[in-house]
């Protein structure tokens, strides 16, 4: 893994407004940071960052199961008596989910950590397949990464942004 400094586009904030991405900057602080972006390698990809990934979902999921079906669970997480039964029901049925975002610690040597898992940040779903995309392409164009870069991303895991990613000033 690398931190490859980078030079931000010049027509981020345009590029922002275009594609309807509202949070380059948030409270008047920057949230999207193209001084730097990381390189990682496939194989760190696949076993350092995949792997871990798809174990914690795994275990997300478990825990799910332990807690529709504990109403202490249900209490100590503060979710509303009154939807108890609506997420049980959408459990046992499997709806599909929406989405989530691993945040992880990695050094490029050992596995990737769990830092916290977003499931309720509204941009995370925007910012990772769509803004993080045209950042890509954009910077393939303009030679601040190389052509035929690429940028992994696992709905499998729910990771997203790792294979050349852009640093976000809030992490």
């Amino acid at each position: 893994m690398r931190r490859v400094s980078s030079e931000p586009r010049q027509n981020m904030h345009d590029r922002a407004r275009e594609t309807g991405f509202e949070c380059i900057t948030v409270d008047g602080e920057p949230y999207w940071d193209e001084s730097a972006y990381y390189a990682f390698t496939l194989k760190q990809i696949e076993d350092d960052i995949e792997g871990p990934s798809g174990e914690l979902a795994a275990m997300c999921l478990e825990l799910v199961d332990r807690i529709v079906s504990d109403e202490q669970m249900l209490r100590c997480l503060k979710i509303p008596r009154h939807a108890w039964d609506l997420i049980a029901g959408s459990w046992r049925r499997r709806d599909p989910t929406l989405y989530g975002r691993f945040d992880l610690a990695y050094d490029g040597r050992k596995p990737a950590r769990l830092l916290e898992f977003n499931a309720d940040t509204p941009t995370a779903l925007f910012e990772a397949a769509v803004f993080q995309w045209i950042w890509l392409e954009d910077a393939i164009a303009l030679s601040i990464v190389p052509a035929g870069a690429d940028q992994a991303s696992s709905t499998r895991c729910m990771t997203s942004s790792l294979l050349v990613s852009r640093t976000s000033a809030r992490r």
